[in-house]
Protein backbone atom coordinates (compact mmCIF):
# COMPACT_ATOMS: atom_id res chain seq x y z
CA UNK A 1 0.00 0.00 0.00
CA UNK A 2 4.44 3.25 3.74
CA UNK A 3 3.84 2.94 -0.36
CA UNK A 4 4.85 -0.79 -2.29
CA UNK A 5 7.46 -1.48 -0.52
CA UNK A 6 10.71 -2.91 -2.12
CA UNK A 7 11.53 -6.31 -2.26
CA UNK A 8 14.40 -6.38 0.32
CA UNK A 9 13.81 -10.24 0.93
CA UNK A 10 14.38 -11.27 -2.15
CA UNK A 11 17.74 -12.55 -3.31
CA UNK A 12 19.05 -11.60 -6.33
CA UNK A 13 18.45 -14.91 -8.06
CA UNK A 14 14.55 -15.02 -7.24
CA UNK A 15 14.93 -11.22 -9.02
CA UNK A 16 16.56 -12.31 -11.93
CA UNK A 17 13.97 -15.20 -12.38
CA UNK A 18 10.95 -12.59 -12.29
CA UNK A 19 12.65 -10.51 -14.20
CA UNK A 20 12.74 -13.90 -16.78
CA UNK A 21 8.89 -14.50 -16.24
CA UNK A 22 8.13 -10.78 -16.66
CA UNK A 23 9.70 -11.15 -19.83
CA UNK A 24 8.65 -14.27 -21.18
CA UNK A 25 5.10 -13.20 -19.97
CA UNK A 26 5.23 -10.33 -22.24
CA UNK A 27 6.26 -12.15 -25.33
CA UNK A 28 3.50 -14.57 -25.36
CA UNK A 29 0.89 -11.44 -25.64
CA UNK A 30 3.39 -9.82 -27.76
CA UNK A 31 3.90 -6.84 -25.65
CA UNK A 32 7.60 -6.45 -26.12
CA UNK A 33 8.97 -3.78 -24.35
CA UNK A 34 5.82 -1.02 -24.73
CA UNK A 35 3.82 0.25 -22.40
CA UNK A 36 1.02 -1.89 -21.11
CA UNK A 37 -1.36 0.62 -18.66
CA UNK A 38 -5.01 0.18 -19.20
CA UNK A 39 -4.16 -2.35 -21.61
CA UNK A 40 -4.43 -4.85 -18.77
CA UNK A 41 -7.64 -5.10 -18.31
CA UNK A 42 -7.99 -6.22 -22.02
CA UNK A 43 -5.07 -8.65 -21.30
CA UNK A 44 -6.92 -10.56 -18.42
CA UNK A 45 -9.97 -11.01 -20.00
CA UNK A 46 -7.79 -12.72 -22.84
CA UNK A 47 -6.38 -14.80 -20.27
CA UNK A 48 -9.67 -15.98 -19.08
CA UNK A 49 -10.18 -14.50 -16.36
CA UNK A 50 -13.31 -13.23 -14.77
CA UNK A 51 -13.12 -9.49 -13.36
CA UNK A 52 -14.89 -8.68 -10.45
CA UNK A 53 -14.86 -4.58 -9.44
CA UNK A 54 -16.04 -3.85 -5.93
CA UNK A 55 -15.18 0.21 -3.94
CA UNK A 56 -13.77 -0.64 -0.86
CA UNK A 57 -13.26 2.24 0.90
CA UNK A 58 -10.21 2.32 3.02
CA UNK A 59 -11.36 3.46 6.77
CA UNK A 60 -8.86 5.92 8.92
CA UNK A 61 -7.51 3.15 10.48
CA UNK A 62 -6.76 1.43 7.45
CA UNK A 63 -8.89 -2.36 9.51
CA UNK A 64 -10.68 -3.23 6.02
CA UNK A 65 -7.50 -2.60 3.64
CA UNK A 66 -8.53 -4.34 0.53
CA UNK A 67 -6.51 -4.18 -2.83
CA UNK A 68 -6.84 -6.93 -4.73
CA UNK A 69 -7.71 -10.69 -4.64
CA UNK A 70 -7.35 -13.78 -6.91
CA UNK A 71 -9.03 -17.26 -7.12
CA UNK A 72 -9.27 -20.51 -8.98
CA UNK A 73 -11.15 -23.50 -8.37
CA UNK A 74 -13.11 -26.47 -10.40
CA UNK A 75 -16.68 -25.85 -11.45
CA UNK A 76 -18.93 -27.86 -13.19
CA UNK A 77 -15.72 -30.13 -14.07
CA UNK A 78 -14.06 -26.66 -15.19
CA UNK A 79 -11.25 -24.58 -14.01
CA UNK A 80 -12.58 -21.05 -13.57
CA UNK A 81 -10.18 -17.89 -13.21
CA UNK A 82 -11.20 -14.29 -10.85
CA UNK A 83 -9.71 -12.06 -9.96
CA UNK A 84 -11.62 -8.91 -7.92
CA UNK A 85 -9.85 -5.18 -7.58
CA UNK A 86 -10.68 -2.47 -5.42
CA UNK A 87 -11.79 0.63 -7.51
CA UNK A 88 -11.94 2.71 -4.61
CA UNK A 89 -8.33 2.77 -5.20
CA UNK A 90 -6.43 5.16 -7.66
CA UNK A 91 -6.47 4.21 -11.38
CA UNK A 92 -2.92 3.64 -11.48
CA UNK A 93 -3.13 1.38 -8.31
CA UNK A 94 -5.94 -0.98 -9.84
CA UNK A 95 -3.58 -1.06 -13.08
CA UNK A 96 -1.00 -2.19 -10.51
CA UNK A 97 -2.79 -4.98 -8.98
CA UNK A 98 -4.18 -6.53 -11.57
CA UNK A 99 -0.38 -7.44 -12.69
CA UNK A 100 0.23 -7.92 -9.19
CA UNK A 101 -3.01 -10.64 -9.03
CA UNK A 102 -1.44 -12.01 -12.77
CA UNK A 103 1.44 -13.00 -10.66
CA UNK A 104 -0.57 -15.52 -8.33
CA UNK A 105 -2.46 -16.78 -11.43
CA UNK A 106 0.59 -17.73 -12.83
CA UNK A 107 2.00 -19.25 -10.22
CA UNK A 108 -1.17 -21.63 -9.73
CA UNK A 109 -2.66 -20.28 -6.58
CA UNK A 110 -5.55 -21.23 -5.73
CA UNK A 111 -7.44 -18.40 -2.72
CA UNK A 112 -5.15 -15.17 -2.04
CA UNK A 113 -6.47 -11.92 -0.50
CA UNK A 114 -4.04 -8.55 -1.64
CA UNK A 115 -4.95 -6.47 1.57
CA UNK A 116 -2.19 -3.71 1.05
CA UNK A 117 0.09 -4.06 -1.38
CA UNK A 118 2.14 -1.13 -0.24
CA UNK A 119 2.89 -3.75 2.83
CA UNK A 120 3.22 -6.98 1.23
CA UNK A 121 3.18 -9.82 4.26
CA UNK A 122 5.40 -12.18 3.11
CA UNK A 123 7.82 -13.20 0.51
CA UNK A 124 4.73 -14.38 -1.99
CA UNK A 125 3.57 -11.10 -1.96
CA UNK A 126 7.17 -9.23 -2.49
CA UNK A 127 7.50 -11.70 -5.29
CA UNK A 128 3.94 -10.84 -6.67
CA UNK A 129 5.22 -7.01 -6.32
CA UNK A 130 8.33 -7.19 -8.27
CA UNK A 131 7.06 -9.23 -10.76
CA UNK A 132 4.29 -6.80 -11.33
CA UNK A 133 7.00 -3.88 -11.36
CA UNK A 134 8.99 -5.43 -13.79
CA UNK A 135 5.84 -6.35 -15.87
CA UNK A 136 4.48 -3.13 -16.05
CA UNK A 137 7.84 -1.28 -16.34
CA UNK A 138 11.07 -3.79 -17.64
CA UNK A 139 14.14 -3.02 -15.82
CA UNK A 140 16.03 -2.95 -19.34
CA UNK A 141 13.11 -0.66 -20.50
CA UNK A 142 13.81 1.32 -17.59
CA UNK A 143 17.30 1.59 -18.06
CA UNK A 144 16.34 2.91 -21.96
CA UNK A 145 14.86 5.61 -20.38
CA UNK A 146 17.35 6.63 -17.70
CA UNK A 147 20.10 6.60 -20.55
CA UNK A 148 18.03 8.66 -23.21
CA UNK A 149 17.34 11.44 -20.46
CA UNK A 150 20.91 11.30 -19.43
CA UNK A 151 22.75 11.60 -23.03
CA UNK A 152 24.16 7.90 -22.03
CA UNK A 153 24.73 8.14 -18.25
CA UNK A 154 23.13 5.17 -16.33
CA UNK A 155 22.23 6.56 -13.00
CA UNK A 156 20.51 9.96 -12.21
CA UNK A 157 22.25 10.86 -9.07
CA UNK A 158 23.51 14.42 -10.55
CA UNK A 159 19.34 15.20 -10.47
CA UNK A 160 18.23 17.60 -8.12
CA UNK A 161 14.90 16.82 -6.99
CA UNK A 162 12.29 18.60 -9.19
CA UNK A 163 14.36 16.99 -12.30
CA UNK A 164 14.02 13.83 -10.64
CA UNK A 165 10.11 14.90 -10.63
CA UNK A 166 9.58 15.47 -13.95
CA UNK A 167 11.31 12.64 -15.05
CA UNK A 168 9.11 10.31 -12.87
CA UNK A 169 6.06 12.14 -13.67
CA UNK A 170 6.76 11.26 -17.52
CA UNK A 171 7.13 7.61 -16.70
CA UNK A 172 3.99 7.82 -14.51
CA UNK A 173 2.16 8.97 -17.32
CA UNK A 174 3.74 6.69 -20.16
CA UNK A 175 3.43 3.50 -17.85
CA UNK A 176 1.08 4.30 -15.86
CA UNK A 177 2.57 2.67 -12.83
CA UNK A 178 1.82 4.47 -9.35
CA UNK A 179 4.74 7.06 -8.52
CA UNK A 180 6.14 5.44 -5.55
CA UNK A 181 6.04 1.79 -7.27
CA UNK A 182 8.90 4.08 -9.82
CA UNK A 183 10.14 5.81 -7.09
CA UNK A 184 11.14 2.25 -5.90
CA UNK A 185 12.61 0.83 -9.36
CA UNK A 186 14.64 3.41 -9.81
CA UNK A 187 15.98 2.59 -6.01
CA UNK A 188 16.35 -1.30 -6.89
CA UNK A 189 18.60 -0.55 -9.93
CA UNK A 190 20.59 2.09 -8.24
CA UNK A 191 19.71 4.53 -10.17
CA UNK A 192 19.55 7.38 -7.07
CA UNK A 193 20.96 7.98 -4.19
CA UNK A 194 19.50 6.77 -0.56
CA UNK A 195 19.28 10.49 -0.15
CA UNK A 196 17.04 11.22 -3.02
CA UNK A 197 15.18 7.97 -2.35
CA UNK A 198 14.23 9.26 0.85
CA UNK A 199 13.01 12.75 -0.33
CA UNK A 200 11.29 11.42 -3.23
CA UNK A 201 9.66 8.72 -0.83
CA UNK A 202 8.09 11.46 1.05
CA UNK A 203 6.72 13.82 -1.71
CA UNK A 204 2.23 13.92 -1.29
CA UNK A 205 2.19 12.88 -4.53
CA UNK A 206 -1.03 12.67 -4.56
CA UNK A 207 -2.07 16.40 -2.96
CA UNK A 208 -2.97 18.91 -5.64
CA UNK A 209 -0.72 21.16 -4.59
CA UNK A 210 2.89 19.16 -4.32
CA UNK A 211 4.97 19.72 -6.66
CA UNK A 212 4.69 17.13 -8.47
CA UNK A 213 1.21 16.77 -8.65
CA UNK A 214 1.53 20.30 -10.51
CA UNK A 215 4.33 18.91 -12.86
CA UNK A 216 2.62 15.63 -13.86
CA UNK A 217 -0.79 18.12 -15.00
CA UNK A 218 1.68 20.25 -17.02
CA UNK A 219 3.58 16.67 -18.79
CA UNK A 220 0.01 15.00 -19.42
CA UNK A 221 -3.50 16.69 -17.85
CA UNK A 222 -5.38 14.09 -19.83
CA UNK A 223 -3.29 11.06 -18.50
CA UNK A 224 -2.34 11.99 -15.13
CA UNK A 225 -5.90 13.09 -14.08
CA UNK A 226 -7.12 9.14 -15.12
CA UNK A 227 -4.56 8.03 -13.34
CA UNK A 228 -5.13 9.88 -10.49
CA UNK A 229 -8.91 8.93 -10.36
CA UNK A 230 -10.99 6.57 -8.22
CA UNK A 231 -13.01 4.94 -10.90
CA UNK A 232 -15.57 3.53 -8.08
CA UNK A 233 -16.70 1.13 -10.57
CA UNK A 234 -19.33 -1.33 -9.05
CA UNK A 235 -19.75 -5.03 -10.93
CA UNK A 236 -19.19 -8.77 -10.86
CA UNK A 237 -18.90 -11.11 -13.33
CA UNK A 238 -19.56 -13.98 -10.55
CA UNK A 239 -20.46 -14.25 -6.96
CA UNK A 240 -16.99 -13.43 -5.58
CA UNK A 241 -18.31 -14.24 -1.77
CA UNK A 242 -19.97 -17.23 -2.61
CA UNK A 243 -16.49 -18.20 -4.01
CA UNK A 244 -15.07 -17.09 -0.71
CA UNK A 245 -16.98 -19.76 1.21
CA UNK A 246 -16.13 -22.46 -0.83
CA UNK A 247 -12.51 -21.62 -0.57
CA UNK A 248 -13.64 -22.28 3.64
CA UNK A 249 -15.78 -25.62 2.45
CA UNK A 250 -12.46 -26.96 0.67
CA UNK A 251 -10.60 -25.80 4.14
CA UNK A 252 -8.05 -23.18 1.83
CA UNK A 253 -9.25 -20.77 4.36
CA UNK A 254 -10.25 -20.72 8.11
CA UNK A 255 -13.18 -19.91 9.26
CA UNK A 256 -12.18 -16.28 10.65
CA UNK A 257 -10.53 -15.50 7.86
CA UNK A 258 -13.25 -16.50 5.63
CA UNK A 259 -15.82 -13.71 8.18
CA UNK A 260 -12.88 -11.50 7.65
CA UNK A 261 -13.11 -11.66 3.88
CA UNK A 262 -17.13 -11.55 3.58
CA UNK A 263 -16.88 -8.32 5.38
CA UNK A 264 -15.43 -6.80 2.83
CA UNK A 265 -18.51 -7.37 0.82
CA UNK A 266 -20.84 -6.09 3.41
CA UNK A 267 -21.80 -9.98 4.26
CA UNK A 268 -21.33 -12.57 7.42
CA UNK A 269 -21.53 -16.12 8.03
CA UNK A 270 -25.10 -15.89 8.87
CA UNK A 271 -25.54 -15.19 5.48
CA UNK A 272 -24.39 -18.04 4.46
CA UNK A 273 -25.56 -20.75 7.33
CA UNK A 274 -22.04 -20.18 8.84
CA UNK A 275 -22.75 -19.35 12.22
CA UNK A 276 -19.97 -19.56 14.44
CA UNK A 277 -20.08 -23.04 16.18
CA UNK A 278 -19.45 -23.86 19.65
CA UNK A 279 -16.82 -26.65 19.82
CA UNK A 280 -17.33 -29.50 22.45
CA UNK A 281 -13.81 -28.42 23.99
CA UNK A 282 -15.18 -24.67 24.55
CA UNK A 283 -18.52 -26.01 26.30
CA UNK A 284 -16.42 -28.02 28.35
CA UNK A 285 -14.00 -25.56 29.35
CA UNK A 286 -17.19 -23.16 29.85
CA UNK A 287 -18.65 -25.68 31.98
CA UNK A 288 -15.44 -26.25 34.04
CA UNK A 289 -15.79 -22.13 35.17
CA UNK A 290 -19.67 -21.74 35.48
CA UNK A 291 -20.59 -25.16 36.13
CA UNK A 292 -23.38 -27.46 34.37
CA UNK A 293 -25.84 -26.09 32.36
CA UNK A 294 -24.01 -24.73 29.92
CA UNK A 295 -24.51 -26.92 26.88
CA UNK A 296 -28.16 -27.09 27.23
CA UNK A 297 -28.42 -23.25 27.20
CA UNK A 298 -25.80 -23.10 24.30
CA UNK A 299 -27.53 -25.15 22.05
Amino acid sequence: MANYIGDTSLSEQEINMLQIMAEEKRGQFNIGTAPLGETIFKLVRQTGIQLIYVPIEVEEDRSNTFSGMYASFKQDGEKVFYIGINTYEYLDKQIFTLAHELYHHWEDTEMCVCRNLEEPNGLGEQKANRFAAEFLLPTNKLKDEIILRTAGKSHLKEFDHLDLLRFIARLHCDYRLPYKAIVRRLQEIKAITEAQFTELIQEPSRDEQSAYFKIGKNIDPHVFKKLNTRTMEDGAEGDIPYEFVYCFKREIVSRTELADDLSLFGKELVDYDLEEEVSDQDLAELEGLFGGGMEDETK
